[in-house]
């Protein structure tokens, strides 16, 4: 397989750090792990098939990456008992009906084999380290589709974020695999469409999720699992803001109840943008709405009353949030007791999306 969209979101999405040991699993032609060398100290590649290996060998060459291993083998085997910082994987992950191309179809049913590798993945990470996927995901009548994914990461020993990317219809779904990887006539495509759609239909699939998947590895402690959307629009490597998304949730674990949170300093981003949108009245503007949003990596946005707007300005790492509230509800006359919950809400959204951050304690 060449350099494909997949790639490039995965490659964006890698947590991108010095680390000693990277494991590229389905490494394919080792795009992944020629990225990875620059921050590991030794990096291995997986694939099943030979021919791959061939190939990962040869670009290794042709672009002067010396020191990479390239192991033939079926998923984690070849490495069974070796630990890693960081494993990234790119897998045949489609949801197809049969086994027609290695790099596509992993042969098992629907998303049981990316499944797999997420159970598997814990055992062969040091702890802090990350595994990081893309890959497909089924939505099954009648359950929950967050619910289902999270049975996948059941007691794995990891912090869990995911990030779904996009959602289909099983008919777009089918459509959009068989028109980009098939060469059928059209006859061909169209019996090959009734057959994927009669699969689904026997597996009670109503859609099919793409999306992206960080584990942290960390004991000693009850783990996480945060899945939502991701933002429209993602922009460029983001891998330092997954990062980040991770530090500010360990954040957040420590100052649990308000108290905590209230005597507490934070910041605002670099990366915080506030847009207004304005009307024209009686000779002048008006701002009737407002949106805060983040202008690189994970480019969340959000509506924002233009008061709360007016208390993440005073965020300036110099004054503990309690004082900021106290100024807030005396410029715009309001109780501070009453404004208090709901700007602990907001702020500690903020925080986890990376619009606000803590001040180090000297």
């Amino acid at each position: 397989m060449g350099i494909t969209a997949s790639s490039a979101a995965l490659a964006d999405f890698t947590v991108r750090r010095p680390v000693g040991d990277t494991l590229d699993l389905g490494t394919g032609g080792g795009v992944q792990a020629f990225l990875a060398a620059p921050h590991s100290q030794r990096v291995c590649g997986i694939d099943v098939t030979a021919r791959a290996i061939e190939f990962a060998l040869l670009n290794a060459g042709l672009n002067d990456i010396a020191g990479l291993e390239f192991l033939q083998g079926n998923a984690f085997e070849p490495v069974r008992g070796r630990k890693f910082d960081l494993v990234v994987s790119n897998p045949p992950f489609a949801i197809t009906p049969s086994f027609r191309y290695i790099y596509r179809d992993s042969g098992m049913e629907l998303d049981g084999f990316c499944q797999n590798l997420v159970r598997r993945a814990p055992e062969f990470l040091n702890e802090g380290g990350f595994f990081q996927i893309c890959c497909d995901w089924v939505q099954v009548a009648g359950q929950d589709w967050k619910q289902r994914l999270a049975g996948w990461f059941s007691n794995s020993g990891c912090d869990v974020w995911v990030l779904r990317t996009d959602n289909h219809s099983v008919a777009s779904y089918a459509n959009m695999w068989i028109r980009d990887t098939e060469h059928e006539t059209t006859e061909g495509g169209a019996r090959l469409y009734d057959d994927w759609l009669a699969y689904y239909a026997r597996k009670r699939v109503e859609a099919v999720g793409t999306g992206l998947i960080a584990m942290r590895r960390v004991s000693g402690r009850a783990n996480w699992i945060r899945i939502e959307e991701a933002p429209d629009d993602v922009s460029g490597p983001f891998g330092d803001y997954v990062a980040l998304g991770f530090e500010m949730h360990d954040y957040l674990e420590t100052v649990k109840t308000d108290e905590a949170l209230l005597g507490e300093k934070v910041r605002v981003s670099p990366l915080v943008r506030l847009d207004e949108s304005c009307e024209w009245a009686e000779k002048a503007w008006r701002v009737t709405s407002a949106r805060i949003r983040l202008a690189r990596g994970l480019t969340y946005s959000s509506p924002i009353d233009l008061r709360l707007a007016g208390l993440v300005a005073r965020c300036d790492g110099q004054r503990p949030i309690r004082e900021l509230l106290v100024e807030l509800a005396a410029a715009t006359d309001s109780n501070v007791e009453k404004i208090t919950p709901n700007c602990l809400t907001l702020l500690r959204q903020l925080i986890e999306r990376g619009f606000l951050l803590p001040v180090p304690k000297s």
